[in-house]
């Protein structure tokens, strides 16, 4: 699966309310992906799910090869209080038939 992940910034303060990712398709097949997201906070080991409570529209988006989509990812920050750490956004994808999760690592300070 080569699937290049970029964000506006890699450093967020706790405040900041949104990420912009783009996903750019460096393989030779489409790929699949919609709105959905989830962001988890990195700590004693683990990743743990934030559970943020919201609804994208169902729409998939395809992505052919040497092309790029970017995706406005809402922190969401009226719900979660966002402390200084290690975060990541997992996004499921489709390549042929098959699903992966993608990842985008960040910090806040």
């Amino acid at each position: 699966m080569d699937v290049e992940v970029t964000a506006d910034i890699t450093q967020y303060n706790t405040v900041a309310e949104r990420i912009i990712l783009t996903l750019r398709n460096i393989s030779t097949a489409d790929i699949h992906t919609g709105l959905h997201y989830q962001i988890e906070k990195y700590g004693d080991g683990a990743w743990s799910v934030i559970p943020l409570d919201f609804m994208v529209d169902d729409i998939l988006f395809t992505i052919r090869p040497d092309e790029s989509r970017s995706f406005d990812i809402d922190l969401l920050p009226e719900q979660y209080e966002y402390t200084a750490g290690r975060y990541r956004v997992v996004k499921n994808i489709t390549v042929d038939n098959q699903d992966y999760d993608i990842t985008y690592e960040f910090n806040m300070e």
